[in-house]
């Protein structure tokens, strides 16, 4: 039994009014996520250490403790933030970004709802609750290549500036110049003109809409399509939240992403424990030419952090927006000297002896334990 689950609050009553300095601006807005307890990392294993949620949530609505991860409906002020944070697309609402064709070029229209005098499709409690993998999928799907935004006074809010749009959006834009793709162009306006620049285009682009769900089910490259295959088999499920590099194809592998796992071939000692927990194969043990290695695929990774939770030597690191180091750490066979089997460490600590001639499991045992003991 899982030591940790998503609490869902069932039986509880109806969530309180929102607190008096945001109760104006929300009172048509106001709505608790949707949680998908069997996609958090905590679900996964008791060893998750995915706080994300937590600490995105500017009123302190969700509450993690050894046994559960659960929301406070009377603290939650329905504003998203929480949506973007998490990696693995447990949280969920509707929220999302006004696409419009114009030309050869699709133009996306996003806006607070603390922006004056806007309304209608685009404007979102929180400028900040858009998800990033909105943003790529619309940008490869449908060819996005400008976004309008309108935003209240972030500073003067009282929900704060827990995670910036602006930020992401420039970092998005150093990405995708790094792989030679065209960038986002970025524009902000007042409210007024915000409005008037959405209406303009009124014709949404040609193709699928780019709602969350969309963005789980859109068949985009190798990523999705073994995803698929892995969950759905044949049961017609859902299929897993995609890694926001997955749905942008034309980036290398060698290149910057939104989540690059890292491997230390030093500290390493080739357990596989990495490669087992990620849920999207962002780390994998590959045959190659030379052997066997650890294979990086950043543009599997979510940023979920299982990885370095269940590496009892901190070898592994997860960066944020930068390339990979090394895309292949190559490993090295050999055979356990004490119980026979065979394991493999990384190449980089052959002078240590192959690990002292120890499978990992041999390595961690008292050398002095015995199953059993005959005494005279």
């Amino acid at each position: 039994m899982l030591g940790r689950l998503l609490g869902r609050n069932q039986g509880a009553e109806a969530p309180e009014e929102p607190a008096e300095e945001i109760r104006e601006s929300v009172v048509n807005w106001f709505t608790v996520p949707e949680i998908d307890g069997d996609r958090c990392v905590h679900a996964a294993t008791e060893m998750a250490s995915c706080r994300m949620c937590v600490e995105a949530c500017p009123r302190g609505a969700w509450l993690l403790d050894e046994d559960s991860l659960n929301l406070d409906q009377g603290a939650c002020d329905g504003c998203g933030i929480c949506v973007p944070a998490c990696p693995e697309g447990a949280i969920r609402m509707d929220h999302a970004m006004a696409l419009r064709a114009g030309g050869d070029a699709t133009f996306g229209f996003v806006a607070c709802e603390r922006a004056a005098t806007v309304q209608g499709e685009g404007v979102l409690p929180c400028l900040h609750a858009l998800d990033l993998r909105q943003v790529l999928a619309a940008y490869d799907q449908h060819g996005l290549r400008e976004v309008t935004a309108a935003r209240g006074d972030c500073a003067a809010c009282p929900r704060g500036d827990t995670l910036t749009f602006q930020r992401t959006m420039s970092a998005v834009n150093g990405m995708l110049e790094a792989h030679g793709l065209p960038g986002l162009r970025m524009r902000e306006v007042n409210g007024t003109d915000w409005m008037r620049r959405r209406d303009k285009h009124a014709q949404p682009p040609a193709g699928p809409a780019v709602g969350r769900r969309d963005v789980l089910r859109h068949a985009l490259g190798e990523a999705m399509e073994e995803g698929l295959r892995r969950l759905d088999g044949g049961g017609g499920q859902e299929a897993p939240v995609l890694p926001p590099a997955a749905l942008v194809r034309g980036l290398r592998p060698d290149g910057p992403h939104p989540w690059v796992p890292g491997i230390d071939a030093g500290t390493c000692e080739g357990c596989d424990a990495c490669a087992r927990i990620c849920p999207h194969d962002a780390i994998q043990v590959t045959e190659t030419e030379a052997g066997v290695a650890y294979r990086v695929k950043p543009v599997n990774c979510t940023g979920c952090g299982l990885c370095q939770d269940l590496c009892r030597h901190d070898a592994i690191r997860l960066d944020r927006w930068t390339a990979p180091t090394a895309v292949e750490v190559p490993l090295e066979r050999a055979r356990c000297r004490k119980c026979g089997v065979w394991y493999h460490y990384p190449k980089a600590r052959a002078e240590d002896e192959g690990m002292g001639g120890q499978c990992g499991v041999c390595r961690r045992k008292n050398p002095n334990t015995k199953l059993f003991q005959v005494h005279a």
